[in-house]
């Protein structure tokens, strides 16, 4: 079984400016935000580049869940992060 990600709505900006490499996060934040500002339950990043705390840049898919109260308001962000970094390399 994957690991999974759970962060709360505040941690997952902190923790994404922090990882996301500076060429892909503004994307990846509007993703968020589309997603986050309408009834959206679930959605995918197109393929995103992080850099580890080694310094060594990823490739990563990103599929997300987003947990709602009754109301629709945003209770907290789970997903997965697949590492495609061969993937992406093959492409070069």
């Amino acid at each position: 079984r994957p690991n999974r990600l759970l962060v709360n709505p505040t941690r997952l900006n902190r923790c994404r400016r922090k990882h996301i490499a500076p060429e892909d996060l503004p994307r990846v934040i509007d993703e968020v935000s589309s997603a986050s500002n309408t009834l959206a339950t679930q959605f995918w990043h197109a393929p995103y580049r992080i850099i580890t705390r080694e310094g060594e840049v990823r490739w990563v898919e990103d599929s997300t869940k987003i947990e709602r109260d009754e109301n629709g308001a945003i209770l907290f962000y789970y997903g997965y992060l697949s590492d495609i970094t061969s993937l992406e390399r093959s492409k070069e």
